[in-house]
Order: C-alpha cells, then sequence, then structure tokens
C-alpha cells in the first residue's frame, strides 16, 4: 500500500519511496491514470468530495480520493497523448499555503494560466521530491487528477446579498421620503387655492326694508334664490 507523507509532517512506515515526478510509465501511476479517466468518463461534472485537509496527508491511502482548491504556481506539459490523456504537471498552493503536485490527465489543463485559482478531483499518489523555486530540494505531496475548474462557492453571492439589503432598503426609504415630499409639493398650491375660496367672505347682505311685510317678502325671495 502506498501512502502519502512529506518532509514537513510525520513520516510513516509505508510512505511510498520518493521519485522526482510522478512517472507515467510506472504501473501504478498509470493504473491510477485509468482511473482517473474512468471517473472522468463516468461523471463530466465531479461529484462532491472530501476537501484535502493538509493534516491527513500522512493517512491518505494510494488512490484516496479528494477535492483540492488552490493557487496554479506552475504548469509544466509531460504527455501530449491522445485526447482526453494529455498530462500536464501542476504545483498547487492550497489554502493552507502547503504545496502540492498534481498530474493532471486531459486537455482541459491548458485553459488555466499560472496564477489562477483552480480546483479539481485528485487521487492520491504517494510524493515526489522536486527543487523548489528557491532551489531547494523538497518533498511534496503527488496527485493524480483531471476535470479542473474554476471554484465557485455560494458563500460570496450570500454575503452579497448580506451587504445589498440594507443599502436597498435605504434606498427604498429615500425614494418614499422624496415621493412623499414631491406629492405633498403638487397638492400645495390647489389646497391653498381651495383655502383661499373657502375664506372668502360671502357677499354682504343688502339690508332689510323697514316694512315689516316688505322685509318677509324680501327674504323669501332670497331664499328662492339660493
Amino acid at each position: 500500500m502506498h501512502v502519502l507523507s512529506c518532509g514537513f509532517l510525520v513520516a510513516v512506515a509505508l510512505a511510498a519511496p520518493t521519485v522526482d515526478r510522478l512517472d507515467p510509465g510506472d504501473p501504478d501511476v498509470a493504473a491510477l491514470i485509468d482511473q482517473v479517466v474512468a471517473d472522468a468518463l463516468a461523471a463530466p461534472t465531479p461529484p462532491p468530495a472530501t476537501p484535502l485537509d493538509a493534516a491527513e496527508v500522512p493517512r491518505l491511502a494510494w488512490g484516496d480520493e479528494r477535492s483540492i482548491t488552490g493557487r496554479l504556481e506552475q504548469a509544466t506539459t509531460v504527455a501530449s497523448g491522445p485526447p482526453g490523456r494529455e498530462l500536464t504537471e501542476w504545483f498547487l498552493r492550497p489554502a493552507s499555503g502547503v504545496p502540492v503536485l498534481v498530474l493532471v490527465v486531459g486537455g482541459e489543463a491548458a485553459n488555466f494560466a499560472e496564477g489562477t485559482e483552480v480546483g479539481l478531483s485528485v487521487r492520491a499518489a504517494g510524493f515526489v521530491e522536486a527543487m523548489a523555486r528557491n532551489g531547494e530540494m523538497r518533498r511534496f505531496p503527488a496527485f493524480v487528477g483531471a476535470r479542473p475548474v474554476r471554484p465557485t462557492s455560494g458563500a460570496p453571492a450570500w454575503g452579497l446579498v448580506a451587504v445589498l439589503i440594507p443599502t436597498v432598503v435605504v434606498l427604498l426609504g429615500l425614494f418614499l421620503v422624496v415621493a412623499a415630499r414631491a406629492g405633498r409639493a403638487r397638492r400645495g398650491p390647489l389646497q391653498r387655492r381651495l383655502c383661499a375660496a373657502s375664506d372668502e367672505p360671502e357677499a354682504a347682505e343688502l339690508p332689510l326694508p323697514a316694512d315689516p311685510a316688505e322685509a318677509l317678502a324680501a327674504l323669501r325671495e332670497r331664499a328662492d334664490e339660493r
């Protein structure tokens, strides 16, 4: 059984031998590549897999399936191969900061430039010893993977919604205030005109005749006019 290990993690007795790269001609690596290709054919969109935890690396058995998301720091073409079996060697740096080597199967690897965030399903393949960019030889956990994608998460979207909700509420409140003020401004002149009209004194009543009969007749006439 092959087991992952690395220099900065506790080594285990069943650790795979150190190599300078994953050799596609090695029977175990070739079998792992076949398994990854079969996985990709069975499910072009990778199903959810357990995210890689740096603390568990020493305990991973050869072929254990995980998912890795990290920054692509270096990409090297290993073999062109037939369609679907192209091989590219990636060095990824996950959020844990522990670099890993991934032998990516398939032409999709060409769609990702160095410096971008990448996620993919992988199977454990021991570890390799390679020269880091600082010139030092280091051991790196190794994997064989396929179906790389640009990582997405629901969390940022919900976070954006949480930020936007108060903003929308404030804007809605401002809109209602402006609309109310505009309504009052439109009603103001009409109300003032109505008030002015209602405040006008009624036309002065003509004095009644001194004669009672004539006064009564005048009152009746005025009542009829109204």
